[in-house]
């Protein structure tokens, strides 16, 4: 019987250590009129610092078991000063992997992320535009690693000597739509 027991939790503690939560996330579970507390430290008594209502988004930055929860270092999407950087416990959170990125070891960079298929993601760090259509003709694609990903905002990931805006989602939105078959 104790065989099995800790074969049981030596399962379940692979299972949380290759979990890996999206870049981004919005809150789940919470009411309307009520807000998802973000804490300074992933313990649900440690000090406010922040809060989410229940449409926000949020930029992940890694989770962490702690005793039975899953706590998720996170920051407001798009940054603002509001002192929302901190911990929410996972339960509350529905992950997303598309978005804006900077990836690491790259100055910024305007990469877009499409999704992710286990420890890597496809991105889109640039495409042909046609000027007459106003509309995105080829996307160029890279696949990365997820840890080398952080969430950011269309202006976060935008070079130094860019002006105007990053890649622009809703066009490669658009595109997805017009061209289904593309992420298959």
């Amino acid at each position: 019987m104790k065989k099995s027991v800790v074969m049981v939790m030596f399962l379940m503690s692979l299972l949380s250590a290759q979990w890996q939560p999206g870049l981004f996330a919005t809150v789940k579970g919470v009411v309307k009129g009520d807000v998802l507390n973000v804490r300074e430290k992933p313990a649900h008594r440690s000090k406010k610092v922040g809060s989410f209502h229940p449409d926000g988004l949020m930029m992940v930055d890694y989770c962490k078991k702690i005793s039975k929860s899953m706590w998720c270092k996170i920051h407001p999407y798009p940054l603002t000063d509001d002192g929302g950087i901190g911990w929410v416990n996972a339960r509350y959170l529905a992950f997303s992997n598309r978005g804006y990125v900077t990836v690491k070891g790259r100055k910024n960079n305007c990469s877009f992320v499409l999704k992710c298929e286990k420890n890597i993601c496809l991105m889109v760090p640039g495409y042909a535009f046609d000027m007459k259509e106003n509309s995105i003709t080829k996307p160029r694609t890279e696949w990365i690693e997820k840890e080398k990903l952080s969430g950011s905002t269309n202006f976060g990931a935008m070079a130094d000597n860019e002006e105007g805006y990053c890649t622009n989602g809703y066009m490669i939105g658009d595109y997805l739509q017009k061209h289904p078959d593309f992420l298959k």
